[in-house]
């Protein structure tokens, strides 16, 4: 499977939408093709994309977020923990992770396990 992502500080309800439609419908002109696996934004856009995809025929279709502190994974615990939870209630059931890389780059391990 694949998913379909957008990441940028740019990105608005209407990208998230289109990015949507086309995760549905991967080639409208061969309704054969399957959807997507996921469908991933960044947290602000969780309930859009869910919203979106429940009324365009693609209930089945997860929403992923990208959560603790995407992309440096430079946060508390706590943080990171709110930040999940958030997601979670917006509507995604995928979660998608990074660690701390300052962390990592540092030899910090036990952070980055954290």
């Amino acid at each position: 499977m694949v998913d379909l992502t957008t990441l940028e500080g740019a990105d608005t309800p209407m990208k998230v939408k289109a990015l949507c439609a086309k995760g549905v419908y991967p080639d409208p002109t061969d309704l054969t093709v399957p959807s997507v696996g996921a469908i991933c934004v960044y947290n602000d856009m969780v309930s859009i994309a869910r919203k979106h995809l429940d009324e365009s025929g693609g209930s089945d279709i997860p929403v992923a977020a990208v959560s603790t502190a995407f992309p440096s994974g430079r946060a508390s615990l706590e943080v990171k923990e709110r930040d999940t939870k958030d997601a979670i209630a917006n509507g995604a059931t995928e979660i998608d992770m990074v660690i701390d890389r300052g962390a990592f780059l540092s030899g910090d391990l036990e952070k980055v396990c954290t």
